[in-house]
């Protein structure tokens, strides 16, 4: 496809990032065919648990709501990662939510969403999808945050994750996001 763009005069990729396309996904497929011994004794190299979690706040960082979902085959962080904004999305979608500005510590995924027309990850499957959603929204922005701004979706991906289960909280969280919603750094008055 790109021999062909590149013949008829368009614009593709630089061929050192078709080279890094390429590569990764070769990387990607070896993994999936031959996992790691210890790998295949937890039961397979890209079938691990895993959970989301997402807090939705205003313009002025109060929290609205937030969600938490398990999930029995994760696959891998990045994954993960992607399945946490998409269903952030999916949360926001549901809540009338129009104009959302959507944080990430995952700095790969922000970065893939911004160029995922250059590339072709293992996720554009979620990429895709989130790209649909993203139209539902008057506005809508992908952003890194640092890890210790996003503590409260990563508590709630626990608390989902030992309990194995998916839930929703208008107000009333678990108790055990509390006191990290209390005391998160985009939080600025009492909860």
């Amino acid at each position: 496809m790109f021999r062909n763009k590149r013949k008829h005069g368009e614009n593709t990729l630089p061929i050192a990032q078709a080279v890094t396309w390429v590569c990764d996904t070769a990387y990607d497929l070896w993994q999936i065919l031959h996992p790691n011994k210890q790998d295949e004794e937890r039961g397979g190299n890209y079938i691990k648990e895993g959970a989301t979690g997402c807090v939705l706040r205003d313009e002025y960082g109060r929290p609205l709501g937030g969600q938490a979902k398990f999930y029995q085959r994760g696959m891998d962080a990045l994954t993960m990662e992607a399945y946490a904004c998409r269903d952030g999305m999916l949360f926001a979608v549901k809540a009338g939510v129009q104009y959302l500005s959507m944080e990430s510590d995952c700095h790969e995924l922000t970065k893939l969403w911004y160029d995922r027309l250059l590339q072709r990850p293992i996720i554009s499957p979620i990429l895709t999808e989130m790209y649909e959603l993203s139209l539902r929204f008057a506005s809508f922005d992908l952003h890194f945050a640092n890890r210790s701004c996003n503590r409260v979706a990563h508590q709630l991906a626990r608390y989902a994750m030992m309990n194995q289960m998916a839930g929703e909280w208008q107000s009333n969280f678990p108790s055990e996001v509390l006191g990290v919603l209390r005391d998160d750094c985009n939080h600025h008055n009492s909860v």
